[in-house]
């Protein structure tokens, strides 16, 4: 006491109290002897409500036995910094970061403690986020395959995982954390190319950097690489500051594009030999079949049959390659215009037979899914029909839609189909002809599911003839 009576301590006790850092003074045994309001207030109590009590009273049983292992190095004289949980009046739990500090008595005897308290629950919570969420990304790249960069454009410095080293075939330790590396790996032809496409996002004309290129792996081979990417911060007056991305192996399906490539161009160049050496060469055919027709004997009735079937082929070979020939802007997407120009084709040339077309009110102008050789498909169950009934087949067709799609149903009087081929009927070399090849109606089925059609046989006996439903989307 000081002349007056008063705690000559008492200013800084209340200076102590005051401060806005959690403060708490105990005594060997852990019971609070001074505790301020802001340490009261990081466990929900009043700050006289907290006197008297026990530390350990507001902690579980891990905490109270590392709090007694502090207690003891304070004994001993040794100040130290732990983290530890406290409850809440409420009965959460908080996480506190001690710094605490021996106290002594006038004979210098430790008696206690002095501990600055802080509240670091929602950093640790915080920390914990960014775990699970670096781990969540990790396990993402692992997934996806993919390599990252993270490149500092201050101090011009890149920073790779794991992935992205053993994508080219090196360890970690094996290359260098620059962008003069990364380039340096980068195949000639391409690197003019992959700068552009970088310096053209840092100028802010795309918003995402993308680029395909070929890098060198350890070994010297080339491998394709998607590189995406994007600049995550930029100063005040927009001048890169950092950029991060992935890198991902495409190589085997760069590899399989460049055969598709391959084989797209092989397929031009002889689809245009095609067209044009098999049309000189029907134009012959043509022509000695018409001379043949002309000078046969009328009697000879077979020869006159022959040369009929081989005009015919010759012909049915000639609207392929017209089909096939034809331009995109000109493929009829129109139903019921395509089956009324192919019913009056095979009227002409088979005057006995009959096709009905019946169809929705307006259908007409309802286009669909379409290719070149669609109309084959149709010619093809109409040439069946009249090769396994007869000259004076009759066929019905009609067409009607069904949501999205339109079905067309084709019906015929003709024997129907065996019951031997029924369920082989759209399988490659199924026929019941003994010289035919059975190819028809497998390749309809080809050509109708490349558009996203189907194709199958519907209430068909052998005296009710065959009849097949169509589905064809329409034209979107």
């Amino acid at each position: 006491m000081n002349p007056e009576g008063q705690d000559e301590y008492a200013d800084i006790r209340d200076a102590l109290m005051a401060l806005p850092a959690g403060i708490t003074l105990v005594n060997l045994d852990e019971t609070v002897e001074l505790a301020n309001q802001a340490f009261a207030d990081i466990i929900g109590y009043n700050a006289a409500e907290l006197i008297g009590s026990n530390l350990k009273d507001f902690m579980g049983e891990d905490q109270i036995k590392r709090v007694i292992e502090q207690t003891r190095r304070r004994a001993t004289g040794k100040s130290s910094v732990y983290e530890t949980e406290i409850y809440h009046k409420n009965g959460s739990v908080r996480i506190v970061r001690v710094s605490a500090t021996p106290r002594q008595n006038t004979e210098g005897k430790i008696i206690g403690a002095i501990g600055v308290v802080t509240d670091i629950t929602n950093e640790k919570f915080n920390e914990a986020a960014l775990r699970e969420s670096e781990r969540r990304l990790d396990l993402a790249l692992k997934g996806a395959d993919l390599g990252l960069w993270d490149w500092n454009l201050v101090s011009d410095r890149m920073i790779y995982n794991n992935r992205w080293a053993e994508m080219l075939g090196y360890s970690m330790e094996e290359i260098e954390q620059t962008p003069e590396f990364f380039q340096s790996l980068i195949h000639p032809n391409d690197y003019d190319r992959v700068n552009g496409e970088w310096e053209a996002h840092a100028r802010g004309e795309n918003d995402l950097y993308e680029s395909r290129f070929r890098m060198r792996t350890k070994d010297g081979e080339y491998r394709w690489i998607l590189d995406r990417g994007r600049i995550v911060e930029r100063d005040d007056l927009g001048k890169p500051l950092r950029a991060s991305g992935t890198h991902l192996d495409i190589t085997t399906q760069m590899e399989a594009e460049r055969l598709r490539a391959q084989y797209q161009s092989e397929l031009e160049i002889y689809s245009s030999i095609i067209r044009h050496d098999l049309a000189n060469d029907l134009m012959i055919l043509f022509g000695q079949i018409e001379s043949l027709q002309v000078t046969c004997d009328e009697r000879d009735d077979a020869t006159k049959e022959s040369l009929h079937s081989a005009y015919t082929v010759a012909n049915r070979m000639a609207n392929l390659l017209k089909a096939i020939s034809k331009p995109p802007e000109d493929i009829e997407r129109k139903i019921v215009d395509l089956f009324s120009r192919i019913a009056q084709e095979f009227r002409q040339e088979n005057p006995k037979m009959t096709i009905e077309i019946h169809s929705e009110k307006n259908i007409e102008d309802i286009e669909i899914e379409a290719g070149r050789l669609l109309p084959t498909v149709f010619e093809n169950i109409f040439r069946n029909a009249i090769v396994f009934g007869s000259e004076s087949v009759k066929i019905d067709v009609t067409i009607r839609r069904i949501g999205n799609n339109i079905e067309i149903q084709i019906s015929d009087d003709g024997p129907g189909i065996d019951d031997k081929i029924r369920d082989n009927l759209f399988k490659r070399g199924t026929t019941s002809r003994e010289k035919g090849h059975g190819h028809g109606l497998y390749l309809s089925k080809q050509i109708l599911e490349a558009i996203g059609g189907s194709i199958k046989l519907v209430n068909s006996t052998k005296s009710e003839g065959a009849s097949f439903l169509i589905s064809i989307p329409t034209y979107m």
